[in-house]
Order: structure tokens, then sequence, then C-alpha cells
């Protein structure tokens, strides 16, 4: 029977540490779990337990298994109500690769996960939750480690008896849990023959509780000069310019692979997340990570936001909506598409709905930045966004927005774009055919954005698609770089085409100060 011990004393917790390799917390995702209130954050923390003492170690170190991939746990629980700040596992010498860490209630719900870094060849391997994880007295809980490389530790025949230590327990009979497959991570439910795969908890009491509001670096603009040059330029903020968008610089972003919730499912091998549950938020993750992740959502109301992107080795394209998805909200992420030539968009909508992109930093697309490809109604608003560089690949004429379809609304407001010399975009194109097949226009604006660098055009409507009212307005843009200014004109649209349903008004060039407007626009036109 290992020995059994009480940490609370400085010495024992120096005696602890110097016998394992302590772990650097990387990522929490705690989900499904509902937190009672925070106890106040100038608590003092207890005296932490654990089941086996720094010097306890494993008869059977290195026991080979044929599966590669394997879930190992212990059962336990506590006498009292309390936190696990973090989980322990023995690690022999060739049980190499990545570990999770796993926390699980007794229905199979993740509380916590996180990766233990830093580890040592062998020994205890440690990592600490960033927000301890509140459990209830005389509850059964699950810890457990996943690891990939044949190689565990174990001990048959160990939970015969209860192992106890302070207000811990493990119970006889029941414990050694264990799974054996590919997932990152998977509840371990196969007990066999009360075996001690070596996992255990830290608990303590009273844990101190970080504060459950982050108040993250104001995001420098991207391009603060891009203006200067220019006398007649916008009233407003202009984003990008004046403030910056996307991603602050220094956010804590979480791996994605510990993405572990209802609704959601992960694929480390392809690196890809599908959404398949109504109302999922995925806040905070770096998909840059490993050659590029990307976000397949079929399913209604998902929002993405303050999240990095990168079209890498893996060819994902960022974020797709298929044809089952509908109302996807894109806020506060930057996505680089690398002007790789492996995607056609940075963001493709093919569901129903609504797809809002806001105060995002989108970025070299070989192609496309936004696509709206689907058979509505749908609608697309973009707002508050810095749009630079489209159409990079050589021969390619990328659209900052594309549509294809309908019927569709467009609302395109206070976005920011540039490109460079060598990228061809299209700017803001509303222009849904497809093929032969006239696409639809329920109405809409692009108001209020500023518009320079090398484009064919600035905006485009196919005049012939519109049901409804559509106002250009208000827009600042430098046509000296551009075949065609500010609109292409005639059935693809602009301030002289006969459509009853298109209005220009107010915008303004501006190198020479001129407005450009249709003479005594109809009623209804919208302005700002």
């Amino acid at each position: 029977m290992a020995d059994r011990f009480r940490r609370g004393d400085d010495g024992m917790k120096a005696e602890r540490i110097a016998g394992l390799g302590m772990a650097t917390f990387v990522v929490l995702q705690t989900l499904a779990y509902a937190a009672p209130a925070a106890p106040s954050l100038d608590q003092s923390e207890s005296a932490a337990e654990s089941l086996f003492s720094a010097t306890s170690r494993p008869i059977n170190v290195n026991v080979e298994e044929s599966a590669s991939n394997f879930e190992l746990g212990i059962q336990f629980k506590s006498a009292v109500k309390g936190y696990i700040t973090g989980l322990r596992f023995y690690k022999g010498d060739l049980n190499k690769g990545v570990h999770f860490g796993n926390l699980w209630d007794s229905s199979g719900v993740l509380l916590a996960s996180a990766q233990y870094t830093n580890e040592t060849a062998s020994g205890w391997q440690e990592v600490e939750f960033i927000f301890p994880v509140e459990i209830m007295a005389n509850t059964v809980y699950t810890a457990s480690y996943h690891g990939e490389n044949h190689y565990y530790s174990a001990d048959s025949a160990y939970f015969t008896n209860a192992v106890v230590n302070g207000d811990i327990t493990a119970p006889a009979s029941i414990n050694g849990v264990r799974w054996y497959g590919a997932d990152a991570r998977h509840f371990p439910t196969t007990a066999s023959n009360n075996t001690n795969y070596w996992v255990d908890v830290v608990f303590a009491r009273r844990a101190k509780i970080p504060p459950t509001t982050t108040t993250y670096p104001t995001i420098g603009a991207q391009l603060p000069h891009l203006l200067d040059s220019y006398s007649h330029k916008p009233s407003w903020s202009v984003a990008g310019v004046n403030y910056g968008v996307g991603v602050a610089d220094g956010q804590l972003l979480h791996n994605p692979a510990l993405i572990s919730m209802a609704g959601v499912k992960v694929n480390e091998n392809l690196r890809q997340v599908t959404v398949i549950g109504d109302n999922v938020t995925l806040d905070s993750f770096d998909f840059t990570l490993n050659g590029g992740w990307g976000v397949i959502i079929a399913s209604n109301n998902v929002t993405i936001s303050n999240s990095n992107f990168l079209v890498g080795s893996n060819g994902n394209a960022p974020i797709l909506g298929t044809q089952s998805s509908g109302n996807v909200t894109v806020t506060n992420c930057t996505i680089d598409g690398n002007n790789s030539g492996n995607v056609g968009g940075l963001i493709e909508m093919r569901g129903a709905g609504a797809l809002t992109v806001d105060h995002s930093w989108l970025k070299n697309s070989s192609d496309d930045i936004i696509q709206m490809h689907n058979n509505g109604p749908s609608a697309l608003v973009a707002k508050y966004n810095l749009i630079q560089n489209a159409g990079m690949t050589p021969g390619a004429h990328g659209d900052f927005t594309e549509f294809l379809g309908g019927p569709f609304t467009a609302t395109i407001i206070y976005n920011t774009t540039t490109e460079p010399s060598g990228g061809s975009s299209q700017g803001f194109m509303v222009e849904p055919d497809l093929g032969s097949k006239p696409g639809v226009i329920l109405g809409g604006e692009i108001g209020n954005n500023t518009m320079t660098g090398y484009n064919n055009v600035f905006t485009g409507i196919t005049v012939a698609d519109l049901a409804g009212k559509f106002t250009v307005h208000d827009n600042y843009f430098d046509p000296s770089h551009t075949s065609g200014g500010l609109a292409f004109g005639g059935v693809r649209g602009g301030p002289n085409d006969r459509s009853p349903m298109s209005f220009y008004l107010n915008n303004v060039n501006m190198v020479s100060g001129v407005i450009i407007r249709k003479v005594s626009p109809p009623a209804g036109a919208i302005q700002r």
C-alpha cells in the first residue's frame, strides 16, 4: 500500500516539489460546469492534499499496451466540499509524448482539462488549473490523464482497500478506470482488477479564485498613418487607423485541441473543430497552431470571438458555415489567409440566416475575404473591420465580399479597406448572379467605409438583381490606384446607372474632395 500524507507544512511542500516536474498551466477549458458563486478573492489557501506522496512510486513503472492512445484514471471523493486545484500522474521513462490532465463528474461531463508541460523524464508530473474547480462532499469524481505512446504505469489489485488521505478517498473495488482510443479526451469507465494507474489529485478546502473578469490590453491601431496625407477624410473614428481591431496583443489564447463542450467535435488529425450544437460560443482560441485549424459550423447561433486564425500547411479554411448553419457571428478575430492558394475565402457562409463580422482584422486572402454562397434568405452585416489584401494569388480577382445566389441583404458599414500593389481585389461586390442564373438582392447599404489601395474598383452591385433599395453612401475613397474608382457603373451599379433601386449619396473622393452621388435621389435612400 502506498504511504499516505497530508501536505501542509512548508517542509513537506518543499520536499514534494523537489521530487517532481512542476508543469506550467497551458490551457483550461471548463465547460458544462455551473460554478457556484465565487468566494471572496482575498481568502487564504488551505493546505493541499493528495492521495500519494512524492516518494510513492509504482512497482510496474512501464507497462506496454498495444493501443497507442489511452485515458487512465482514478475515482475519488472528498469528505468535505473543496477545490481541485490541479492533477498529478506518475510517468515512466518510456511514457513519452504529450499528456493532458482531465477532471470529470460522475456522468462523464468534463469539468476541466489542461496540458502537462515542462515534464521531467520520469516521476511525478503536476499541472495546476488556473481556475480551481469546486467539488461537492461525498460525491464521486474521476481524475485522468491522456497519453499516446503505448506505455504507462500500473499496479493491479491495488484498490482492494480504499486509499485515504485526510479528506480525500479513493474507494475500493470500483477503482482504476481506463479507455483506449484516438480521442484527445474520453471519459474512462472500464474498471479492470482494481488497477492503480497512478493518477492523483491536488485538493484544498479553500483556494484562491482568480478574478472572473479580465481586462485585456488595448488593441493598437494597425495602420495609424494610413490617412495622414489626405486633407479630405472621415469625421468618425476609422477602424485600424484610430483604433485597433482583431485580437489584442498579450491576450491569453487557448489551444483548440482542448475544446470539450456539448455540441462541439474536435478532430486533432485534421485540425478541425465542428460545431453541431446551437448557441455555442468559441472564445479566445489560437487556431493558428499546428499548421492552422478550421472551424466548421453546422448549427445555429454560433459566435467565434477573440481568436486568431492562419491558413497554414493543413490548408483549412478558417471559418465555414455549412448549409445547416444560421446566424453566425465573428467578432474581434484576426484571420490571416497567409496568401495561401489552398482556400478560396477566409469566411464562407452557405447557410441561411445572418453572418455578422465585426471589429475583426481580415487579411492576405489568395482570393475572396467574405463569401456568401447560399440560397438564402441570408444577411451579411460587416462592420468596423480592417480588411487588407485580397486576390493575392496571381490571376485571382478576389473580392472583399462575394455574393452568390440569395436572396440577400447586405449591411457593410464603417470598414477600412486597403490593397497593396500586386493584389487584385474588386472591393465590396454585391453581385449574386450564379452563371446564367440571376441572384436576388433584397436591399442594403455600403456606407461610411474608408477605402484605399490598388483595387480594380471599390464597390459593385448587379442592379438587375435588386428587389429593394440599395444605398452606397458617405464612403471616403482614394481612386488614384484603381481602374474603376468608386463603382463599376452601368449594369454593375454606379452613380450614373439607370436603376430606380440604387442610390449613391455623399461619397467623398479623399484626393480631390469631390462628392459622388446621384442627382435628386428617390425617397427612401439610407442616409447617415
